[in-house]
């Protein structure tokens, strides 16, 4: 006879659970082709609007570069994947520190609900605009009960994706819903709205009938009328009546009333509503963490697959873009706060303890004012992830040996720079002091190259013509080459060759050469999930672990023997490095296509 548990019976252990942290992958909870099938349908479209094509002919990308999606960091179908996956491990390292202890089947329940939240939470960034970006999570929201989402709401239940339809039918056994299971699910899975922090603020999860009347209203207020409110409106109470969405038609043709029937289990009273509700709100803060512990560090990227890294002298974001035939890559550099600070995180994590371990790749930058400048910039980047991170999650924390600190790791090429941030972030945010700590974590460098390039092959001795040429070449795939001084460009540069099957670079290796193929025949597989891709010839190959002055995030291996051009990480630095600025870069595009 198998007993079921209620909220207050069985085993409620914070101890590691195999089972749990054995399953950590999307798939693991939702079927892998209803997974793809989400992500064709709904993040795709992300990816193809930030394309660098995409870009160059949209206005509103030159008027405000920093502001726009394409810029942004990845919100496309490699973030989903991570977010889901993050948010599946997360709730077992979390489970008993910062979420309440519970029983495996119940913990199991919070990483299936946090995975299928996960993936709906960003499809709202496709509309580019900034009005569809400002309503973005209640399109997410919104989407759940669109007739479009259908099919894929009907597998999601019949499939009992995330273990959600069982969860409900058993909930609704001893404990009615007042609408049917299936608009259940729905209600759930539109509170992936609750990801962002700027529509549902922290203290509105400790407040589940506060939470059911923002949802009513992001629900069932037209996205028109939403963008035209101030942002703070969803948190104002009541339904605007006259510009109603078409998700109120979904309960009056089901016969229930949107305003007295809809998420009334929020609200719910029974033993058994108040452990679903807690479990599906556990699912949200652990959803908020895993979105604000997404990819970082060398794996940074956009929805695009561009890279990102930090500028040495300025502090600016630099980003590597390239045309979707990989024929132009463009470097592009935009002096947002916020790309320029998220790009020169090299660790962004919790501790065991609870605590956000935040590492750099870089504290040396021109002395003065830019070194200010970036210190003011990552601290308001680290509160702002701390903000979602931990703020998510109950004070006090539900094990009192949480300090939830911040801990800054001392950066290794300017130790200092641990206090100055310290300084800035209690400056910025004063309920931080006493809470942000200095610690030194020892770490080995990355291994060198495993090729010597400073020796391998010959001096690259060219003729001013040959130069020009050479440059000329370099310049019609994208490289800004129009400032660059051929005198001094070709100190260090060698001209090399690989054979088929060679290993060109490898990763978590020492950036110490950028290269130039001067025919087909590399293949780059990158760090963090991303496709491999063939690499075109005159393409600089390298570029942005040279820049960042971290290790490799790609290997890189040669299918056919080739030529290459090696230039020297610090020659290259000196005399190669020009991005372009993004108003230059759409006079630069006629060239290109030319």
């Amino acid at each position: 006879m198998q007993v079921r548990q209620t909220p207050s019976d069985g085993p409620t252990t914070s101890a590691p659970n195999p089972e749990i942290e054995a399953h950590t992958r999307p798939e693991d909870f939702v079927r892998p082709e209803i997974l793809r099938r989400i992500e064709e349908r709904y993040w795709r479209p992300i990816q193809e609007a930030t394309a660098l094509e995409a870009l160059l002919a949209d206005e509103s990308f030159f008027a405000d570069p920093g502001r726009h999606v394409g810029l942004y960091s990845d919100h496309g179908i490699v973030h989903v994947s991570d977010v889901a996956g993050r948010a599946a491990q997360l709730t077992g390292v979390l489970h008993g520190l910062l979420i309440a202890p519970r029983s495996p089947p119940r913990l199991r329940f919070v990483q299936g609900c946090a995975v299928l939240l996960a993936y709906l939470h960003d499809i709202g960034m496709a509309p580019v605009n900034s009005e569809g970006r400002k309503v973005h999570a209640q399109f997410a929201a919104q989407c759940a009960f669109a007739q479009d989402f259908d099919p894929i709401a009907d597998e999601l239940w019949s499939t009992d994706a995330g273990g959600l339809r069982s969860r409900i039918e058993e909930v609704g056994a001893v404990a009615p819903f007042s609408v049917l299971g299936p608009l259940v699910a729905r209600e759930v899975l539109s509170l992936a709205l609750a990801h962002s922090k700027s529509a549902v603020p922290g203290h509105v999860l400790d407040a589940p009938a506060l939470l059911r009347q923002m949802m009513q209203r992001a629900v069932f207020t037209g996205l028109p009328a939403q963008a035209a409110a101030p942002a703070s409106a969803l948190i104002e109470l009541g339904l605007d009546t006259t510009a109603p969405s078409p998700v109120v038609a979904r309960y009056a043709d089901q016969a229930f009333d949107a305003d007295s029937d809809s998420f009334a289990w929020l609200v719910g009273t029974h033993p058994e509503t108040r452990a679903f509700v807690e479990d599906v709100i556990d699912a949200i803060r652990v959803l908020r963490a895993a979105d604000a512990l997404r990819q970082r560090g060398t794996t940074h990227r956009t929805s695009a697959g561009f890279e990102v890294c930090t500028d040495r002298e300025h502090g600016c974001a630099v980003f590597a873009m390239r045309t979707a035939d990989d024929r132009i890559s463009v470097l592009v550099r935009d002096d947002n706060p916020l790309s320029g600070a998220e790009a020169n995180l090299r660790v962004l994590d919790l501790t065991p303890s609870g605590s956000l371990r935040v590492a750099l790749h870089r504290a040396r930058f021109t002395p003065g004012e830019t070194t200010q400048r970036v210190a003011r910039r990552l601290a308001g980047v680290i509160i702002d992830i701390e903000l979602d991170a931990l703020g998510s999650f109950r004070r006090p924390p539900v094990s009192s040996s949480a300090e939830l600190l911040i801990e800054l790791v001392r950066p290794h090429d300017e130790p200092s720079f641990a206090e100055l941030l310290r300084d800035h972030l209690v400056a910025r945010q004063p309920s931080l002091s006493g809470r942000v700590v200095i610690v030194d974590e020892p770490s080995r460098p990355p291994s060198p190259e495993f090729i010597d390039w400073s020796v391998r092959g010959k001096p690259l001795e060219l003729g001013e013509a040959a130069a020009a040429r050479l440059l000329k070449q370099l310049n019609a795939h994208g490289f800004n080459t129009g400032s660059m001084d051929r005198r001094t460009a070709f100190g260090g540069v060698r001209l090399t060759s690989v054979t088929a099957g060679e290993q060109v670079l490898a990763s978590h290796t020492e950036a110490s050469v950028v290269l130039i193929p001067l025919g087909v025949g590399l293949v780059v597989f990158p760090t963090g999930g991303y496709p491999s891709r063939v690499h075109h010839p005159w393409l600089p190959i390298g570029v942005t672990g040279v820049v960042r002055g971290a290790e490799r995030n790609a290997a890189v291996f040669a299918e056919r023997d080739l030529e290459l051009i090696a230039i020297p990480a610090e020659v290259f630095l000196s005399e190669w490095f020009r991005p372009y600025e993004v108003g230059e870069m759409r006079v630069a595009a006629s060239q290109w296509r030319r």
